[in-house]
């Protein structure tokens, strides 16, 4: 059983928005110098450019960082990687996303990473009037059928 509230008891006593705004500053990171920006960019860009899933969780930590537009750029070097194994990484990272529209974002990206893969037949090699391939040799398929 808790006893009487104390005068400045910092559990009983509200605390002013002052002091809050204070403790935000003092936890809040220092910003990012454009130098170092450029450099996590630039890292963040090599790791997606190499097409390897094993560079996914080198980006991973990039997509909960203080500065949005690492945080972005990482989504986007996740997309560009092109692993479907990005998605759950991006999935536990909506979870703790800084703003709703940073976490909708996130989720998107990991619904469209998980999307099969598509594939293009060209026009001139379908049945006329369908999208049903053209059966036969390759070098028959550009023979277009008779009327």
């Amino acid at each position: 059983m808790k006893g009487p509230a104390v005068k400045g008891d910092p559990v009983s006593s509200p605390a002013s928005p002052r002091r809050e705004e204070q403790a935000a500053a003092k936890d809040a990171p220092a910003p990012l110098d454009d130098a170092r920006r450029a450099a996590l960019l630039a890292e963040i860009e090599q790791f997606s450019v190499s097409y390897d899933a094993k560079e996914l969780p080198k980006i991973e930590p990039y997509l909960l960082h203080p500065d949005a537009e690492v945080r972005k750029a990482a989504m986007n070097g996740m997309i560009v990687l092109g692993d479907s194994a990005a998605a759950p990484l991006l999935r536990k990272a909506a979870e703790k996303a800084p703003t709703p529209q940073e976490a909708v974002a996130l989720t998107e990206a990991a619904d469209y990473m998980e999307l099969p893969a598509g594939s293009f037949i060209p026009k001139d090699r379908t049945k006329e009037g369908t999208r049903v391939p053209m059966e036969g040799k390759p070098e028959r398929r550009m023979e277009r059928p008779a009327r």
